[in-house]
């Protein structure tokens, strides 16, 4: 009986055709893990099998459970709230297309100056600010009474807003966009109540952003064709970092709008809060008076 001896050697032949091919498989593997614009990759296939799962459950199982009186009661007053509050924000908008001075304000054509877009967008940033709040507002009363009145169905789009969720946090443009808003919100925040624990969400922030930049870039330049991966990673970057003064701005103002009523709850107004931090700045002591008149004095004369 004799024993057959695998040899597991190379040549130096198949050593070059493999770390020629190596590469090229790499970027295939990848390009079929992360998706391209004509095939969706592992983590979209699995959110659309999550969500189909999850509205087949919906339609199988909740739908085929008897409501009462009182969940089509809170339905059709949900529907009829948001049908009149869509016919409110068609007719403010429709008032205010007459007025011949804001119609540039309402339609504002990308073909425009930036410097055009860029005091449109000032002028509307006030309002957008307002109506985002307004809306978060209702958004979250009318969950809270959609959840009263039909908790598993509340359940079920909770666990998709999850998937979604997640989903997101699998793109580039999610990590910066998010970065760029807390350093917003942060900046904001430590202007209205000058919290100095503001500046570790700024930092974070740019982590974020040096994150979402840096995987984005990367993922575009492995996913082009050699000779054009320059010209995707500029178009990444552009298409990435193109929204991110808006996100700061109404991160930046949120972030105030909120510190302000933080502290006016508490009692206090920001600029109270700046003056008193100035006044502790001076001393009250004689012995320190001296000091700093000293001190004035002898930088004055150098």
């Amino acid at each position: 009986m004799t024993v057959e001896k695998y040899s597991f050697s190379f040549s130096v032949a198949e050593m070059r055709e493999f770390v020629k091919k190596a590469p090229s498989q790499a970027r295939v593997k990848f390009c079929e893990f992360v998706g391209t614009k004509n095939q969706p990759g592992k983590p979209r296939e699995l959110r659309d099998y999550l969500i189909q799962k999850l509205t087949t459950f919906d339609q199988t199982v909740i739908d085929r459970i008897p409501t009462w009186i009182f969940q089509e009661a809170i339905d059709g007053f949900l529907s009829a709230s948001r049908i009149k509050a869509e016919g409110i924000k068609k007719y403010i908008h429709e008032e205010l297309g007459k007025i011949t001075f804001l119609q540039p304000f309402l339609h504002t054509d990308e073909g425009e100056h930036w410097v055009q877009q860029c005091a449109i967008f000032l002028v509307k940033l006030p309002f957008n600010i307002i109506a985002n709040i307004f809306s978060l507002f209702l958004n979250i009363l009318a969950a809270s009474i959609y959840t009263v009145a039909h908790p598993l169905k509340a359940l079920n789009e909770l666990m998709k807003f999850a998937v979604n969720s997640i989903y997101g946090l699998t793109k580039p443009k999610t990590w910066s966009t998010m970065g760029v808003g807390m350093i917003g919100a942060s900046f904001g925040q430590m202007i209205s109540s000058g919290n100095p624990i503001s500046l570790l969400g700024i930092l974070t922030g740019c982590a974020m952003i040096a994150g979402g930049l840096s995987a984005g870039s990367l993922s575009a330049a492995i996913k082009a064709e050699s000779g054009e991966r320059l010209k995707a990673v500029q178009e990444q970057l552009w298409k990435q970092i193109s929204p991110l003064p808006g996100s700061f701005i109404r991160g930046a103002c949120m972030g105030v709008l909120l510190g302000g009523i933080q502290q006016i709850f508490k009692g206090t107004s920001p600029v109270e809060n700046h003056v008193r931090k100035a006044v502790s700045m001076i001393p009250t002591d004689p012995k320190q008076n001296e000091n700093l008149s000293s001190t004035t004095q002898v930088a004055e004369i150098h």
